[in-house]
């Protein structure tokens, strides 16, 4: 068992920084992409264009998208 935990501890460190290298580089194109969703949702709020079937579940929607972007904008920041 201890051999394992060893193991595990020594194997998640080394994922860890594999992911870090390659978060380093797609972090810009990642950021950018938040970006240009971040102003294609601000865009769409303020055009008004959910006043369809939808109209009532578009700031809903909206806001949630937006919270899980801004959270995988931090998660890169922090990783890189």
């Amino acid at each position: 068992m201890g051999l394992f935990l060893w193991w595990a501890s020594y194997f998640t460190t080394i994922v860890a920084w594999e992911l870090r290298k390659i978060f380093a580089w797609l972090a810009a194109p990642l950021l950018a992409a938040l970006l240009a969703v971040l102003v294609w949702l601000v865009l769409r709020l303020i055009r008004g264009k959910g006043r369809g079937r939808f109209a009532g579940r578009l700031p809903v929607a909206a806001l949630g998208w937006l919270g899980g972007l801004l959270g995988l904008g931090l998660a890169v920041g922090w990783l890189v």
